[in-house]
């Protein structure tokens, strides 16, 4: 008899445990529903038009994928010589690739025909140096890319890769922070602070002419 009433003892408290159990369940799940409240026509509204702001500021962070469109370059002609024709230019004086280009004295020469008749002097024995100018192809279109606006090729390739890192760290590092603020001192605030501080430092890229202040802002 005693055996049996200890059976169902036992049976009695798991069953318990278990309603217990499924009970917690039941109100964890009701508090977690609670929490962010409610999804209706409000809630569906303002979410859409977030999204949509969304939707456009996140190609921002593609924005790099066309600033630094790579385009074809060379060595930049003397102003005298900017009549020559480009595809002679490069034949002539960067053989070797568009990074280096013939070391002479440019201000000796007046004309296509001295530069060929100095190239061929000169032939095999030719010495070359690093360009410190470039010109860039216009072929699709006029506008400039940060490779051209700052000169971003050869030794000055490597920057490119910083200007990326640099735009993508503060991405992340904004993001963590704006979290940690937002719970400190509120969504609003942040959020037109941040907005703020975007739409102000957003304009300075547009006035400097160096890669250095461009890393900064």
């Amino acid at each position: 008899m005693e055996e049996e009433n200890r059976v169902m003892l036992n049976d009695y408290n798991e069953s318990n445990i278990s309603e217990r159990i499924e009970r917690l369940e039941y109100l964890r799940n009701e508090i977690l529903k609670r929490c962010p409240g409610e999804f209706g026509k409000w809630q569906m509204k303002y979410c859409s038009i977030l999204a949509l702001v969304q939707v456009v500021t996140t190609f921002h962070v593609y924005a790099f994928v066309f600033h630094t469109a790579d385009k074809d370059f060379w060595c930049a002609r003397p102003h005298h010589l900017r009549d020559v024709d480009v595809t002679l230019w490069r034949n002539l004086t960067q053989p070797k690739d568009a990074c280096s280009i013939l070391d002479i004295d440019y201000s000796t020469i007046q004309n296509l025909h001295n530069l060929i008749d100095y190239t061929q002097s000169v032939g095999l024995s030719a010495n070359y140096t690093q360009c410190l100018e470039f010109e860039f192809s216009k072929e699709n279109g006029e506008g400039k890319t940060l490779v051209e606006e700052f000169g971003l090729v050869c030794t000055h390739r490597e920057l490119l890769s910083v200007v990326e890192m640099c735009f993508l760290a503060g991405a992340a590092i904004g993001s963590v922070l704006s979290g940690y603020i937002s719970d400190r001192y509120g969504r609003k605030h942040t959020l037109l602070s941040f907005a703020f501080v975007q739409t102000v430092f957003g304009k300075f890229p547009f006035l400097h002419r160096s890669v250095f202040l461009l890393l900064v802002f």
